[in-house]
């Protein structure tokens, strides 16, 4: 996780990056893949609480990758009063999870969807969505055939820009 603000401005964004290389990101991982739906962080939690400690009543921006976007999507019910704009980038989602909250999920409209057709994580998802939504709030990237590729953040900002 990470908080940005922006000193000109005071806009302030939250940063929820996807799985990394940990059993506990892992194991969140295995249990979406089989169908939970109630996948948390408890980092992500106290830090969306320490900031609206902090910045009463100021709205601040959401942005996630993948295992991320699960990770806020649990905190929905809690935090998302003091969110503007939600960013899900290749959000995920799985087969085994029930169709009631896949179609919930996927259709936020507090949410901009990024999302690549070529992308399996995502593909559930996409299914879910409603023409409104697929219209209004979904971004889609650049057809790439390997799947690790269409998963990657690579897909949402241009050639050359070092991570």
């Amino acid at each position: 996780m990470s908080v940005w603000r922006n000193t000109k401005t005071d806009e302030i964004t939250v940063a929820c990056s996807g799985t990394e290389l940990s059993w506990k990101d892992l194991s969140s991982d295995i249990q979406l893949l089989l169908g939970s739906t109630n996948v948390g962080s408890k980092e992500l939690d106290g830090v969306l609480d320490q900031l609206e400690s902090d910045y009463p009543q100021q709205k601040y921006d959401i942005a996630a990758h993948s295992l991320g976007t699960a990770f806020v999507e649990n905190e929905r019910q809690e935090h998302s009063r003091n969110w503007d704009e939600v960013f899900m980038f290749n959000p995920a989602s799985s087969p085994a999870q029930n169709d009631a909250f896949e179609k919930q999920y996927a259709n936020n409209q507090q949410y901009s969807y990024f999302v690549n057709h070529g992308d399996l994580v995502s593909a559930n998802l996409i299914q879910h969505m409603t023409p409104q939504t697929l219209e209004n709030n979904v971004q889609f990237g650049s057809y790439v055939w390997s799947p690790v590729a269409a998963h990657s953040l690579t897909n949402w900002y241009p050639e050359g820009i070092a991570m």
